[in-house]
């Protein structure tokens, strides 16, 4: 009997993992954000789409979010991924492109379709919030319904890296209006990456780090078709 991981995927099926950011997708803050993406997901035809959560973004697992446990939260979907044998796209926001681009660089995933990064930062900017400003940023994430390991910072591994030695069809977009990933970050980006041809850069007008429900219709029209045209 051939195992399903042995079976070619299916080229008309395509599944989703959005991988969130610090902020809890399920609190009152964030939920229109991912409702918004997974709203945008079933538009354009994804088999299925899943907003996953870190461990330390649920009060009842009584965890702490760290790299490393987001990393292997990320790993456990990507498995069952391809043990369906399926493909699959990556959706990442902010922190979530780091663990997106770390499964591609680490796990390289047979099914893997395509990378989409949202809004990612630099290792400077991670440093300034989880080092130097932990403080505000503990309690900042609190007010996101996320519990954050003070020592994440010491886990991650800089995009800059990521971004060098990944392989896969990829997607960087950022908002003109987002402070966390300007312009100046795409530009290291786009030196790291010069002889990638499996690079694209996207820049949404009027967008901030946060694109939800209720937002200009023109922001919403240009987020969803710079995330979900084909690479």
């Amino acid at each position: 009997m051939t195992n399903k991981i042995d079976k070619i995927a299916d080229e008309s099926l395509v599944n989703l993992g959005i991988f969130p950011g610090i902020g809890n997708p399920q609190s009152e803050e964030y939920s229109p954000v991912y409702d918004l993406i997974m709203r945008l997901a079933k538009k354009h035809g994804y088999q299925t789409a899943e907003v996953l959560t870190w461990p330390g973004q649920n009060q009842a697992d009584d965890k702490l979010l760290s790299f490393q446990g987001a990393f292997e939260g990320a790993t456990a979907w990507v498995q069952f991924q391809e043990s369906l044998g399926i493909k699959f796209d990556i959706l990442g926001r902010s922190f979530g492109t780091l663990v997106a681009m770390r499964i591609a660089v680490e796990q390289r995933p047979r099914y893997l379709n395509r990378l989409i990064c949202w809004g990612p930062s630099s290792f400077s900017t991670y440093w300034d919030y989880f080092v130097r400003r932990i403080d505000e940023t503990t309690t900042s994430s609190l007010k996101k319904g996320t519990y954050i390991d003070r020592n994440l910072f010491d886990g991650l591994l800089p995009m800059e890296f990521l971004a060098k030695e990944n392989k896969y069809p990829v997607k960087f977009i950022r908002g003109d209006q987002d402070e966390l990933c300007p312009k100046s970050f795409f530009h290291v980006l786009e030196e790291i990456c010069h002889n990638k041809k499996n690079v694209q850069y996207k820049v949404v007008e009027g967008a901030k780090h946060e694109v939800k429900i209720g937002d200009s219709g023109s922001v919403m029209a240009a987020y969803e078709a710079n995330l979900f045209s084909t690479l």
